[in-house]
């Protein structure tokens, strides 16, 4: 009886919801017309409340923007010829922080304050980055640089390992080969270290390096509580 019941049930929800995405289907013209308008009012409503707020802030992103490309465009070309990893790793560090921090505006135009703040938390850690890399040697920005090759390696395994029940495109045997081998040289010019995470960051941090350790080593760490607010969300 059980059994029986339990059939009927799941027959019944089959249905109608092949019933419910028939009509929104049918209606889809004006349902998009109808939440398009009402989001239109919403950020309108909502960049009139925030506007002076809003408007330093882009103020902000875009003079760090154009401050960030004058630098790309007189010196890029300089730091690779003389391999100033610092600069390199730093400019890089720079456009991925505008980046975000575009992303951060637009959730907070669009009405959604908890997206900005978990996109918040990836500007705080390349903040703290990129003033570790500055305060220290070169080399630890080589380290930095270098470390995105074993990065890739244990995306490329992650890939392989769950390609199948993820419906993933994994890399091709050779290419796996290749990112394998790229990984190796890393490993072998700087030591096993630089293969854990965060381990671009010896032999600069006492222990295992992690981003806390950052945090204190460039005394951001009083940032932590918004940090870990950030991460629950």
């Amino acid at each position: 009886m059980e059994k029986i019941i339990g059939n009927a049930i799941t027959k019944a929800i089959a249905e109608l919801s092949k019933a419910v995405f028939s009509d929104c289907k049918k209606r889809l013209p004006e349902m998009i017309s109808e939440y398009a308008e009402l989001e239109s009012g919403f950020r309108e409503r909502n960049y009139q409340r925030w506007k002076d707020g809003f408007d330093l802030l882009q103020m902000l992103i875009v003079t760090s923007q154009e401050t960030g490309e004058a630098i790309n465009i007189a010196e890029r070309e300089k730091a690779y010829r003389t391999q100033d990893w610092k600069l390199e790793a730093l400019i890089n560090i720079h456009a991925r922080s505008v980046l975000v921090a575009r992303e951060i505006f637009s959730l907070m135009k669009n009405g959604f304050p908890d997206g900005a703040l978990g996109r918040w938390r990836t500007l705080h850690e390349l903040s703290v980055i990129a003033l570790f890399l500055s305060q220290h040697q070169k080399i630890v920005s080589r380290r930095y640089i270098a470390h995105r090759h074993i990065e890739a390696f244990k995306a490329a395994k992650q890939y392989r390992e769950h390609q199948k029940r993820a419906n993933l495109k994994a890399p091709r045997d050779k290419e796996f080969e290749e990112i394998s081998q790229i990984n190796d040289l890393v490993v072998a010019e700087f030591g096993k270290e630089i293969a854990r995470d965060w381990g671009w960051a010896k032999p600069e941090l006492k222990g295992s390096p992690n981003f806390s350790e950052l945090e204190k080593s460039v005394r951001m760490d009083h940032w932590r509580p918004r940090y870990k607010w950030a991460c629950a969300e």
